[in-house]
């Protein structure tokens, strides 16, 4: 029986970010791993001859931009770190620009670096910490706050419709008090006015009798006459009645007025609280 043929393995196109396989000859394959002694990257095709025992002498790392790890101006791999500069250098940089500079290979200074690197997260964890702590205040507060400002609404709106209902109220006490003064007041007028007509007629005909008396040529009967004519009628009216002498309503106003002006400054002091 012939043995069962293996898988191919399974390959990918690259895509943007992506590195690309450098022995792919046609469509660029996505590289899976580099090698940064031989400064190449490899797709799952191509990979397959670096797992041989004989091959293996390179430790291979997840694919990366290995131009980056170039030194631009030797072409080496930067292995080294200097201290002075504070970047990462090629073997040759230490005997030119970085000569006489504190200089180890960067798998010195990886573990220095990455207790930096764990302080910092340290400090960025505390500071995550402590956003959140404020956060969670913050949002406390908001909630807090929402359900004051609720509250308020519903007891603004509760003492302002008692305020109206007893407004109203009071607005038809009022109206009531002016109808059933203005009633009075123009039922007493309109009596004075009938009894001051009443008396007007009366004058009017004792100054008709009189004057027709003036005209009698009979002394002795002028004289009786007159002596007969009745006394001037005496009127229940007194003629300086007016209606200014009648409750005004200026005072009723201007404690309307008055009343008017303390709910506005009453208002004024709530907001100003707000």
């Amino acid at each position: 029986m012939a043995e069962a043929q293996a898988a191919p393995p399974v390959t990918a196109r690259t895509g943007p970010g992506d590195v690309e396989c450098d022995l792919c000859s046609e469509e660029k394959l996505k590289a899976v791993v580099s090698c940064p002694v031989c400064l190449t990257s490899f797709c799952e095709v191509h990979v397959q001859p670096r797992y041989q025992p004989a091959l293996q002498k390179h430790k291979l790392v997840k694919a990366t931009q290995l131009q980056e790890k170039i030194c631009f101006q030797h072409g080496r791999l930067l292995e080294m770190f200097c201290y002075n500069d504070q970047k990462c250098i090629c073997v040759l940089c230490t005997t030119e620009d970085h000569n006489g500079h504190n200089t180890v290979f960067a798998t010195v200074a990886r573990p220095e670096k990455q207790k930096l690197l764990l302080e910092k997260r340290k400090k960025f964890h505390r500071r995550i910490q402590e956003r959140e702590i404020a956060m969670k205040k913050l949002t406390k507060a908001v909630v807090s706050y929402k359900r004051s400002a609720q509250e308020a609404l519903e007891h603004s709106d509760r003492i302002f419709t008692e305020l109206l209902q007893s407004i109203e109220r009071r607005r038809s006490e009022v109206k009531e008090l002016i109808r059933a003064q203005e009633e009075a007041a123009v039922s007493r007028a309109e009596e004075i006015l009938k009894e001051l007509e009443r008396e007007i007629e009366e004058l009017r005909r004792g100054d008709a009798e009189m004057e027709e008396l003036s005209y009698d040529q009979d002394h002795v009967h002028f004289i009786q006459s007159f002596q007969a004519l009745q006394t001037s009628p005496v009127s229940k009216a007194s003629l300086s009645i007016t209606l200014s002498q009648h409750p005004s309503f200026d005072a009723l106003k201007e404690s309307l007025i008055a009343l008017k002006r303390d709910e506005t400054c009453q208002i004024g002091k709530i907001l100003a609280v707000g």
